[in-house]
């Protein structure tokens, strides 16, 4: 049992391990022969500096090993380390791949019978982990997903739909949503929410930090395959944008437009839920990209509007006074900024109007429509050298059925809002509507949405609109007493 802090310094929550509820409840059970004895555990202590040793002589020996046998071994060993390592550790488990995948450049991934992203390198090492952990009732968002991914196997047996985009969804879009959809009834509520709104604002940060220094840290990164052409920086009237590990402006910025309402809704105390804020809003800035910025806005506006009990009215009204503030402030030197640019905004307003009026003609039932062809930089469709919008990238590879089927789980998460079940996850997704129109599921920022996706669906199964229970200060005595119980009866 544990007392602790949850939300400021005037709020205490009472929490109980499953174990002790076992051992405390079915002593019967817990016991070792069933005789109603509680089970006691019994432990060897080791001196912190034997164990820093060790791990000193196993970095030596391995390192001697990559050089000797080779770093694949080496990689297998350690990843096989691992695995047993998060076996039963859900909530750092559920933190490694979230810090893997925003921090980690997709460029990094290898390629072996396909390609391998950093966020599918480390769903391999959690498979213990959601095999033993995970929560695998299933769903109507699953049941869709499900569907989503047979239609494309389907067409990759009946068309010529790209092995590389059918590794795309089976390899990294898949398991990015096995983990949301499996780990956050696992790792509880609160804990999903403070995560995500951590490491996006640490994201933002370095969005931040980047711009004002001009430092790119992996532009000079080649990397494992074939995908090191993400390092390459982009500009926007003369002025580098911000990308941090992500290879693409509007990638960081629709990732961290996820964030917003994640941040918004964290159990964290107001000031610092604002400075998160902050954070993640100006690295948007950063990438000077419109739609994520617009995707920011909106998602915001949707939170206000659909989040209103897990806000608060308080911080609710004090959010859209610090926005309107803001706006005031950034938004015509924004404007300015982008008319200094006029043509080049005007060239890829352009270039996407003539996509949008082309592609319908051309889409398959299941399968990849007419004109699309692929090499290492991705899939290409006519005199189109890149497909900005996720949808239509979707329904020219995999063809209109899959389509059909995002915009249905699309409708279904509108519909719920409106019908009083809107979540975090499900704001987020509504709210990236504007960056999935200007580009594709691109970098890890695809593992990104679906990894959110996954999170939306597991709401079936965790009632993410009940406040956590709390025990407030006057009631810190009960919290005591009951501890001093627990202990006895121990």
């Amino acid at each position: 049992m544990r007392i602790r802090a949850g939300g400021g310094s005037s709020r205490y929550q009472l929490q109980i391990t499953r174990s002790e509820i076992s051992s405390r409840h079915a002593p019967g059970i817990a016991g070792r022969g069933g005789g109603g004895t509680l089970n006691k555990s019994y432990g060897v202590h080791v001196n912190p500096g034997v164990l820093y040793t060790l791990g000193a002589v196993a970095t030596v020996l391995l390192a001697l090993a990559g050089i000797v046998i080779g770093p694949g071994v080496v990689a297998v060993a350690l990843g096989l380390i691992a695995m047993m390592f998060f076996a039963n550790r859900p909530r750092p488990g559920f933190i490694l791949w979230l810090v893997g995948t925003a921090t980690i450049p997709i460029w990094a991934g290898v390629d072996v019978v396909a390609f391998i992203a950093p966020s599918t390198a480390i769903v391999i090492v959690l498979i213990p982990l959601l095999l033993k952990h995970g929560v695998w009732k299933i769903g109507a968002a699953d049941a869709i997903v499900g569907l989503f991914l047979i239609f494309c196997l389907f067409g990759a047996a009946i068309s010529d739909v790209p092995p590389s985009a059918i590794a795309t969804v089976m390899v990294q879009w898949i398991p990015a949503y096995i983990v949301g959809r499996a780990l956050t009834p696992t790792v509880g509520r609160s804990f999903v929410y403070g995560a995500i709104a951590s490491v996006f604002a640490g994201v933002g940060a370095w969005a931040i930090i980047e711009f004002v220094l001009d430092a790119h840290v992996f532009e000079t990164f080649y990397g494992f395959s074939d995908q090191s052409f993400w390092r390459t920086i982009q500009s926007r009237g003369g002025v580098d944008r911000s990308e941090a590990a992500f290879g693409h402006a509007i990638a960081l910025g629709g990732a961290l437009a996820v964030g917003i309402p994640f941040v918004l809704v964290a159990p964290f105390r107001k000031r610092t839920r604002v400075i998160l804020l902050l954070l993640v809003g100006v690295g948007i800035i950063c990438t000077f990209s419109r739609g994520p910025m617009l995707a920011g806005a909106a998602t915001a506006l949707l939170a206000v509007i659909f989040l209103r009990k897990e806000l608060g009215k308080s911080f609710g009204w004090g959010f859209v006074l610090l926005a309107g503030v803001a706006g005031f402030a950034l938004v015509p030197r924004l404007l300015e900024f982008f008319n200094s640019a006029g043509n080049e905004l005007a060239d890829g307003t352009n270039y996407r109007e003539r996509l949008f009026a082309s592609f319908f003609n051309d889409l398959q039932l299941i399968g990849t429509a007419d004109g699309v062809f692929t090499d290492s930089a991705g899939t290409h469709y006519r005199q189109y050298t890149s497909i900005d919008s996720a949808f239509i990238d979707i329904g020219l590879t995999y063809g209109l059925l899959p389509l059909g089927l995002i915009i249905v789980g699309i409708v279904a998460i509108v519909l719920g809002a409106l019908r009083g079940n809107a979540t975090p996850a499900r704001v987020a997704i509504l709210g990236q509507l504007p960056t999935l129109f200007t580009v594709a599921l691109i970098t890890q920022y695809g593992a990104v949405v679906w990894f959110v996706a996954g999170i939306a669906s597991a709401n079936a199964f965790t009632n993410f609109r009940q406040p956590a229970p709390v025990l407030t200060k006057p009631n810190a005595r009960l919290a005591e007493k009951h501890l001093r119980r627990h202990r006895q009866l121990r």
